[in-house]
């Protein structure tokens, strides 16, 4: 359920009718997206389903779905969407194909879309999509600067536990399309000398702990999800490093947020990837070859898959970067930092408002 400090009650203020998947990233998102439409002069109204009752409202302004672009996420839409004069759009993601099957006979395709990445409108052009537009994803600047702040006081817990080895951290779910399989076999490449100079700390779900048993310099914190947002990106900038060994996505945006708090990720060179990130800070590697995986839910996921050895070289040239050359790591941090201005919402978002008239 979306949150209820995302609710508003029915307004004469001009309103966007805003329905939004449950899902962690989705959520941050949507709450930068309705602050922007605030801003605006706008009042925002979550609901899971928008009928065609609530887009007649008068003071109904506008509409917006964010969602997975797949029949079971998205069917529900079609008929406000076909029916309704007021502005509307949905913003989409999705890590890999629509499945024809579910589709076909869904009428999504007379719902226009602004993707999340490019990656995610090549997929949707193949199944006959309309898509109008990109419109990547963003962060808070002032969120971001917050965090740095909290995070002192971390890192010196972190400094007080872990004494001088380098720190890399996790940030995310563990199903078969983020890597950490891949990541565990990495750790098996890494000599021992190596993996006494650095730990990994790992937010994720519980049971990621059966992937790395055994392994010693593997730390697991509190599960993914049970944190702030802010409290989320205060924890990833009092660490050296991101680590986000995924293999498949629609974008990726615990590697932004990283560089947005000022520390570099180590991740695959794949498509979304390398749309917003950057060889000049980042370590990154390139992936062997492309697979299609079934997923349950209505698509079959791009794997980008690659050689778990290179990202164990890049792990380890990580680690020698941050302990022999503190001059060059804090130019990587500097140029990741950068990030946090331009990809600020007030910049990145009203393109995409403006398909709901509100600018």
């Amino acid at each position: 359920m979306i949150p209820q400090s995302f609710t508003n009650v029915e307004s004469e203020t001009p309103t966007v009718m805003f329905s939004v998947l449950n899902a962690t990233s989705i959520v941050n998102q949507a709450r930068l997206i309705a602050n922007l439409i605030r801003e605006k002069g706008y009042e925002v109204e979550f609901k899971e389903v928008i009928s065609i009752a609530d887009s007649n409202k008068p003071s109904v302004h506008g509409l917006l779905w964010f969602s997975l672009a797949t029949a079971a996420h998205l069917t529900h839409a079609v008929p406000t969407f076909i029916m309704s004069k007021k502005p509307r759009i949905a913003y989409v993601t999705i890590e890999g194909l629509p499945k024809s099957g579910s589709t076909m006979y869904s009428n999504l395709n007379k719902i226009s879309y602004v993707t999340v990445s490019k990656f995610v409108a090549k997929m949707l052009h193949k199944c006959k999509f309309r898509v109008v537009d990109v419109v990547h994803h963003a962060v808070d600047k002032k969120m971001c600067e917050t965090a740095i702040k909290r995070s002192e006081r971390i890192r010196k817990q972190l400094d007080e536990k872990f004494k001088d080895r380098v720190r890399i951290i996790y940030v995310g779910r563990n199903d078969p399309r983020k890597g950490l399989k891949h990541l565990r076999f990495a750790l098996e490449y890494i000599p021992d000398e190596v993996k006494s100079q650095f730990v990994l700390l790992m937010k994720t779900n519980e049971s990621a702990k059966k992937i790395f048993k055994g392994c010693k310099n593997v730390v697991f914190l509190e599960e993914f999800g049970s944190s702030s947002y802010v409290d989320t990106l205060s924890l990833m900038a009092a660490n050296d490093y991101l680590i986000f060994p995924s293999l498949c996505e629609g974008f990726g945006l615990p590697v932004l947020e990283a560089n947005a708090v000022g520390i570099p990720a180590i991740h695959s060179w794949f498509e979304p990837l390398s749309e917003f990130s950057s060889q000049d800070y980042n370590f990154v590697f390139e992936y062997e070859d492309t697979k299609m995986v079934e997923c349950k839910i209505g698509q079959f996921w791009v794997f980008h898959d690659y050689d778990p050895g290179k990202l164990a070289e890049m792990i380890m040239f990580a680690v020698d970067v941050r302990k022999n050359s503190e001059s060059e790591y804090r130019e990587y941090c500097e140029k990741a930092s950068k990030v946090r201005e331009m990809y600020d919402y007030h910049n990145v978002y009203p393109r995409l408002l403006k398909y709901i008239n509100v600018f």
